[in-house]
């Protein structure tokens, strides 16, 4: 119970924080060494970050923001990957660049954790479905 209230003290501190780097991915870079790091980058689309938001939720048991964060870092999609391009000659920040991909699988861990989560029915409905479905999908096999 104590880990839940935690995580959910760490993200209604960070809301204001938070909030203010919806506007770039630059601004999440000023929060770089701080807990709203991950979840600036998480809702800019980062799979990684979105696994370990997910990963924090699920060990503080907080099932609805462990599915949310981490369907998002196991869907697989195409379309543009956004990169973060250092700073050059002397600016004091990069650029963001949005590059053509040609499909991302997900991130593996999040499909597997999922997968885990629904076949066990740890916080949500036993769902045998939805476990083999992020099963295939952490094995790499698309449907």
């Amino acid at each position: 119970m104590a880990r839940k209230i935690i995580f959910l003290m760490m993200l209604v501190g960070l809301s204001t924080s938070v909030s203010g780097c919806a506007n770039s991915l630059q601004k999440c870079s000023a929060l770089v060494g701080t807990v709203g790091y991950n979840l600036c980058l998480a809702e800019h689309g980062n799979r990684k970050a979105q696994y370990e938001v997910g990963l924090s939720a699920y060990e503080a048991k907080d099932m609805e923001a462990t599915i949310k964060w981490l369907e998002k870092a196991a869907k697989p999609n195409e379309g543009v990957k956004m990169v973060y391009m250092p700073a050059v000659d002397g600016q004091s920040y990069g650029t963001i660049k949005s590059l053509p991909r040609n499909g991302h699988p997900g991130y593996r861990e999040a499909q597997a954790l999922l997968a885990h989560i629904y076949a066990e029915g740890i916080g949500v409905e036993r769902d045998e479905i939805k476990a083999s479905h992020y099963r295939m999908l952490s094995f790499g096999i698309r449907k």
